[in-house]
């Protein structure tokens, strides 16, 4: 019998016993039962896009499928409070191009050639130097939503346009 606490109510464990030779080898056996069986749901079957669900016995898709085109709703919400008041097409303060819509993006971008809007913009509100917008760096969400919308290839916005972020209605996305 050896303590495994120690204090005034010292307990004593019985590591010879049967009672606890045959917890530790259940409790071994059932760990590596479960191992095996999440073992099993990691590996890929060759040719098969889906994973098995153990539970339901139901094929569940490998990764969860995003919707790019609604990558750009979060950008034209930001470019819409954040850039438009300068980038509005018509060089309010001397903004040299349009972030209006995201056709605008795909264009050469007059100042970082060969890049395309999309791909200096992606830079420009990363950099410390020379901020964009002018009055400082945007937030970290504001950031990761430039960052995957560019990183996706700067993908156009739903067919219908984007939901409104106050109303819940649809705006024009492009």
């Amino acid at each position: 019998m050896r303590p495994y606490a120690e204090g005034k109510n010292v307990k004593t464990l019985d590591l010879n016993s049967r009672q606890t030779l045959w917890n530790w080898r259940g409790t071994l056996a059932y760990g590596a039962l479960l191992l095996g069986l999440t073992a099993g749901c990691n590996e890929d079957t060759e040719g098969s896009e889906h994973r098995a669900d153990l539970a339901t016995n139901e094929a569940l898709p490998q990764t969860i499928a995003i919707d790019k085109s609604m990558l750009w709703c979060g950008v034209k919400q930001i470019a819409d409070s954040k850039c438009n008041f300068c980038h509005d097409g018509k060089g309010t303060a001397g903004a040299p191009m349009s972030l209006l819509t995201q056709p605008d993006y795909l264009k050469p971008a007059p100042l970082t050639k060969p890049k395309t809007v999309y791909e200096a913009v992606a830079l420009r509100v990363h950099d410390k130097a020379k901020p964009m917008p002018p009055a400082g760096l945007l937030d970290a969400p504001s950031l990761k939503a430039i960052d995957d919308w560019v990183d996706a290839g700067a993908p156009p916005g739903p067919d219908g346009g984007c939901p409104s972020p106050d109303a819940g209605t649809l705006s024009p996305s492009r």
